[in-house]
Order: C-alpha cells, then structure tokens, then sequence
C-alpha cells in the first residue's frame, strides 16, 4: 500500500486544480481514524471552488442519521446546486421539493457531473512481471496462474 498509494494520489492531485464545480467537503472535526479535518482544509486549498463544512463531534463517519445533509447544504452551504435559492426557514425539503426540468438535469449533467466524473473517476493499475506499474488492470495475472491476487483499493 505504501508503494501505490502516492502514485494513485499523484493521479488525483494533478487533476483536482482542474475541478471547476463548487465543491462541499463535509468532515468531522474528531475523526480519530485518518486526518479527515486536515485534508479537507487541503482540498479547500487546492481545489478552485471548494468550501468545507466541520461537523462538531462527527468522527468519520458523519453522513447518518445525527447529521442531515440536505439541510446543511440548503442552509449553510455558499451555492445553490439548482440555482433556486430559498429562504431556508420556510423551505422543507420533502413538501416543497419540485422535479428539476428536464433543460435543468441536462445543464446540471453536462457542467457538473461529467466533469466531476472525469476527474474523479478511479484509475486502476497492475503490475507486469518485469516489476513495472501500467495504468489499467492488463497485467493482473489469470487465476490459472497459481499466482495470489492483491487488489487494493479506496472508498469515496
């Protein structure tokens, strides 16, 4: 792991300046398993658009029933994802929710998610039997090798 995972982290840190779609990192501000609040300031650094949100109390794993995003994202977020602004004190995300048109999902699938999916999306390398690392999984050996397989990857 220690071998591949700054080459996976240079994949993905050269393409974050590029990410031009605002971005909400939300992290807890205890998480005693990685430095998740550390990381999000980085992020807030590196990416053009990027604004954190610290939940007081939240180890790693925040998103469950004690925190509710949407409200913080309508509330406390710096950007309207629909551009559609709404006093959050009287909005109520079920009630007054409304079906995007089908011009809004194009405009939102086209300049938000597809770039977010380029630039994030997981690249996968395998290791030839000269010892050198390509990108793709072409060099995984076959099971009928005899040959243990390591794959080794990362959550988001």
């Amino acid at each position: 792991i220690s071998q591949w995972l700054p080459v996976g982290c240079d994949v993905v840190n050269r393409r974050l300046g590029g990410l031009d779609v605002p971005t909400l990192v939300i992290a807890g501000e205890d998480d005693n398993m990685l430095p998740t609040k550390q990381e999000a300031e980085r992020l807030v650094k590196v990416m053009p658009d990027c604004t954190a949100m610290f939940i007081k109390g939240a180890g790693h794993f925040i998103l469950d029933d004690r925190f509710n995003l949407t409200e913080a994202i309508i509330k406390d977020a710096p950007f309207d994802p629909l551009k559609q602004r709404v006093d959050a004190k009287t909005y109520d995300p079920i009630l007054d929710w409304q079906l995007p048109s089908e011009q809004q999902l194009e405009e939102l699938i086209e300049t938000r998610v597809k770039p977010f999916r380029f630039l994030t999306s997981p690249k996968f390398f395998s290791t030839g039997v000269d010892g050198k690392r390509r990108l793709g999984l072409g060099q995984v050996p076959a099971q009928e090798e005899g040959r243990p397989i390591l794959f080794v990857a990362n959550h988001q």
